[in-house]
């Protein structure tokens, strides 16, 4: 079977878990990156929990190919690199710290809904295929990826407005300064 091109509905099950084996060993390597650069302890926290979770996910994956014969070699995925890397870019540019804790968030819900969508396909082709078992496990890591979604939007609530009330003081602090130059006629 050839990883590059799958036959066979079941041969693109197998490349789908490879490329989920992936996304998730991804994952616990950024996890920690975007940890240390969170600077609400929540979020810090809740980056730090998915770690924990991330490589419970991966377990279970293990677990699947194990059943399915598949050797565990991860089946490279473009997309969750493309999503990492936006996030490292966030870390090295974005100064502000409750800016960068909205700019984790989101690359974290990128992240997130994607999952999302990965295993909820997988769990429909596993029902295809009459692997209820393997359904089952999928299914229950979609229901935590959903739980990890409420959870980040939860705390884009609050840090989505502390981002914003901060820039637009800045931006009313620049303005209040502009209008003052002005009316004194230095500008």
């Amino acid at each position: 079977m050839s990883l590059k091109s799958p036959e066979t509905f079941e041969e693109l099950f197998h490349v789908k878990l490879l490329a989920m084996y992936d996304v998730e060993q991804q994952l616990v390597s950024a996890l920690p990156k975007m940890a240390e650069a969170a600077t609400d302890p929540e979020l810090k926290q809740g980056f730090v929990s998915h770690l924990e979770e991330t490589q419970t996910h991966v377990a279970r994956i293990e677990e699947i190919l194990k059943a399915q014969e598949i050797s565990p070699m991860a089946e490279s995925s473009d997309a969750i690199r493309g999503m990492i890397s936006d996030a490292e870019w966030c870390i090295e540019n974005i100064q502000d710290p409750n800016v960068l804790d909205a700019a984790l968030i989101s690359s974290a819900q990128s992240v997130e809904h994607y999952e999302m969508a990965l295993y909820g396909t997988a769990r429909e082709w596993a029902k295809v295929l009459d692997l209820s078992e393997i359904a089952g496990i999928l299914e229950k890591t979609l229901s935590e990826e959903e739980k990890t979604d409420e959870i980040l939007n939860t705390a884009a609530t609050k840090v989505n407005k502390l981002a914003y009330s901060e820039t637009k003081d800045v931006d009313a602090t620049e303005e209040q300064g502009f209008l003052g130059r002005l009316q004194e006629g230095g500008i």
